[in-house]
């Protein structure tokens, strides 16, 4: 019997020995091949990281040019003097790499070309600021041209990393595959060692009563796990059979999916997925990929009993024997529809204040509490001349002059130390000259109510500020000549004052004389007259002036000298009174047209008056003895202004 017992051992011993190195050729070969595969990945991760640092190295040259050509500060070229010396070699790299494919050869040697001409293109541009500055035409038409070159590199390595991307995805599934296998390979050589060695042990050691306490052992962990998968309430676990028919059935399960156990035992996996999944052909692919990997993650729609759709995060695996068979698949599904939901609303907030930034036409920046831009809006490009990707991760002092930097992230450290929002007047150098912004600190406070990031606003009132400055100046202007105007009018006044004053002395004289002039005229015995030359209507007269034409004074107003005297000698009375001057002269008149119907011959001596701003004549009839206007009468008349 021992004999027996020993052959066996033997031939067991000498089974696993020739199984054992089969194993390790097996795990050997695949280990080769997993480092083969690793090594590709390397190369391949290696050209993604030298397009990567091709493209910011121009990136920062770029950055760094147009920052001198804005501020010509001579710190802003030291990023673009390390790039030019950097980025060749970065291409020689590249060339290096891709040398095993001709079609990513020509790529590279293209890139080559449009890097030399980039580099060239920012040279000139560097050249055109300091001793021998440009006009602005030719820097406008370089920096259009370097723009097109440095739009076609982008482009270039955008395509080279999408191929890297891609190959990359190839390679690393690959490498996943071959560690995988290696893996399963290492494991199996393990357990077989370890099922070698326990064997052994087995043999000399384990007993029947041993075995029993093992065998009752284990069913007490099944029994332990059985319950404690039956009391999980938040994840369906279930058992699938090789063929995809579902096995077992938990508490979880029957809660999530809606099946209680003895409704779904036994039908296929595909229940759970959607009609467009079934005709996909989703459920086979994702068993067929568990027997092949070991394991599948997958994340979509599964539907319960009542037709209802979830949102599930399902992972299923292979279950196999020590021999490697297969048993069937574990599947343990979890709900996320209420995730997915809150995610997508929060996709859907982001993508409405993105929105809301981009469109403001005010300058929107946030920084976390190191002064590193973590987010700005499309008016912050549009003013700055910058794009995103120049901006986020970087400081003040990497994007602007150092003295208004400087004053930039005081203001910063101001507001984060108040934890209130302030606001500040800054000035901030950009293309076109300085500009003043009215500028907004808001410090975002976490929930310990310490900041952990800053959001600011700034919005341009350099046009503002102007016109304050042109209406200041202005008002000044008009103050002065308010004075001016105030010291010309008060000169005035005093004059007209005077001038008032003269006047009323003049008029108060001139009313005097007219009263005494009309109290002569009535008190004359002499008939005295006045008429207007060119209408012959009588102005001025006294009781004896009606009397000697027969007519009541009344009557004697709404005559004219025509209505006594004929026109050709009131004619040569007017045209000789008129033109002899101020002295009187005599005529005689006769007048036909009298009452009583005589002719009476007048002697009469005539002078010219002015008479409210018109020509007059002043008549007085005289007595065959006397030749002249009375004494009395014509002082009168010379004391009212005749």
């Amino acid at each position: 019997m021992a004999l027996l017992i020993e052959r066996k051992v033997q031939w067991g011993l000498g089974f696993a020995v020739v199984v054992l190195c089969g194993l390790g050729m097996i795990a050997y070969a695949l280990i080769v091949t997993f480092v083969n595969t690793s090594n590709w990945l390397i190369h391949t991760h290696r050209v993604i990281e030298a397009t990567q640092g091709a493209r910011t190295g121009l990136d920062d040259a770029e950055t760094s040019v147009r920052g001198y050509l804005l501020t010509e500060d001579e710190s802003y070229l030291r990023p673009y003097e390390l790039v030019r010396g950097r980025i060749p070699g970065i291409v020689v790299r590249l060339q290096i790499l891709t040398s095993d494919s001709p079609a990513q050869s020509r790529k590279t040697a293209q890139l080559k070309d449009q890097v030399d001409r980039e580099l060239g293109l920012l040279q000139q541009i560097v050249s055109t600021v300091g001793v021998r500055p440009a006009s602005a035409e030719q820097q406008r038409r370089l920096l259009d041209e370097e723009q097109q070159v440095m739009s076609g590199i982008r482009n270039n390595l955008r395509e080279f990393r999408l191929e890297e991307n891609q190959l990359l995805d190839v390679r690393d599934h690959a490498w996943r595959k071959d560690l995988a296998r290696a893996i399963t390979a290492a494991a199996i050589l393990g357990l077989f060692n370890f099922v070698l060695l326990g064997s052994i042990y087995l043999v000399f050691k384990r007993d029947l009563t041993e075995r029993r306490k093992a065998e009752a052992a284990l069913a007490a962990s099944e029994e332990r796990l059985r319950q404690l998968i039956a009391s999980v309430k938040d994840y369906a676990f279930y058992m699938l059979d090789p063929q995809g028919r579902v096995a077992t059935w938990n508490d979880g399960a029957a809660i999530i999916k809606g099946y209680e156990a003895q409704e779904i035992i036994g039908r296929p996996f595909s229940t759970f997925f959607p009609e467009k999944d079934r005709k996909a052909g989703r459920p086979e692919w994702a068993l067929e990929e568990a027997a092949k990997i070991g394991k599948v993650e997958m994340q979509g729609w599964r539907l319960r009993k009542d037709g209802s759709r979830f949102w599930a995060d399902a992972i299923t695996s292979a279950i196999r024997d020590d021999q490697d068979r297969l048993l069937g698949f574990s599947e343990v599904t979890r709900d996320l529809t209420e995730r997915r939901l809150a995610e997508e609303k929060i996709r859907q907030s982001q993508s409405r204040l993105a929105a809301i930034l981009d469109g403001s036409p005010s300058v929107i920046f946030v920084k976390d509490t190191e002064g590193r831009y973590t987010l700005v809006n499309r008016r912050f490009e549009d003013s700055f001349q910058m794009m995103r990707e120049q901006v986020l991760g970087k400081t003040d002092l990497d994007l602007f002059p150092r003295e208004p930097a400087q004053k930039l992230r005081d203001h910063d450290a101001q507001a984060l130390a108040s934890g209130t929002a302030l606001e500040f007047e800054e000035i901030i150098p950009q293309r076109g000259g300085y500009h003043t912004y009215l500028a907004s600190r808001v410090p975002l406070l976490g929930e310990d109510n310490r900041p952990y990031a800053l959001c600011g606003v700034l919005t341009d009132i350099t046009e503002r500020k102007e016109s304050e400055q042109e209406i200041q100046r202005l008002n000044r202007a008009l103050q002065d000549r308010v004075i001016d105007r105030s010291v010309q009018l008060m000169q005035a006044e005093d004059e007209l004052k005077v001038e008032r004053e003269q006047r009323q002395g003049a008029e108060e004289r001139e009313r005097e004389a007219r009263e005494a002039f009309n109290a002569m005229i009535s008190g004359s015995p002499f008939p005295v007259w006045i008429y207007d030359l060119k209408t012959l209507a009588f102005l001025q007269f006294n009781d004896p002036a009606a009397e000697l034409h027969g007519v009541s004074p009344g009557e004697f107003a709404r005559k004219r000298m025509s209505d006594f005297y004929p026109l050709e000698e009131v004619a040569d009375l007017g045209r000789d009174g008129n033109g002899g001057g101020a002295d009187p002269k005599s005529f005689r008149l006769c007048h036909p047209r009298a009452k009583d119907g005589r002719a009476n011959s007048l002697r009469v001596q005539v002078r010219p008056v002015e008479w409210e701003g018109g020509r007059a004549a002043l008549v007085v009839v005289l007595r065959e003895t006397g030749v002249h206007i009375p004494q009395d009468l014509s002082s009168a008349l010379e004391a009212a202004g005749s």
